[in-house]
């Protein structure tokens, strides 16, 4: 349990928020049945922007410069997120996004484990992973 308090520590207090928010708006909306969708749409566009071209910032394990993790892992996690913008707005009826989002989460998971061994920050990711996969399975009920 410690290490996870200390893995939450590493993660940023924007991403922090906007990780929760978008989880509870795909859970009050699917779970609820509440109308509105663009509360969800705007909490996980933030969260994409946060991922993507600034995942060199927030994603980055501290005091290393390597950024090929910190860039690659935000991709995949904007990527995921948009899997689940496209299933939350019914842009297609298909749950092929999210068979490709988990499918790009499980080759993220396999590459982070053989990479990394530092435990808080791969803990860390790991929160991202679940909190990110367990959003996109909420869309699908």
């Amino acid at each position: 349990m410690n290490e996870i308090k200390k893995a939450i520590k590493t993660i940023k207090p924007l991403e922090r928020l906007f990780l929760i928010l978008t989880f509870l708006s795909v859970f009050l909306k699917h779970i609820f049945d509440v109308k509105e969708t663009v509360d969800i749409v705007v909490f996980a566009m933030v969260l994409c922007t946060l991922y993507f071209p600034s995942g060199f910032y927030f994603l980055r394990e501290p005091n290393k410069n390597d950024l090929a993790i910190p860039i690659t892992s935000g991709f995949v996690y904007a990527v995921c997120v948009v899997a689940m913008i496209y299933n939350t707005l019914r842009v297609f009826e298909s749950t092929y996004p999210i068979i490709m989002s988990a499918g790009l989460l499980l080759s993220l998971t396999l590459y982070l484990r053989s990479c990394l061994d530092r435990g808080d920050y791969l803990i860390s990711h790991y929160l991202r992973i679940g909190l990110i996969m367990a959003v996109n399975l909420i869309v699908l009920l």
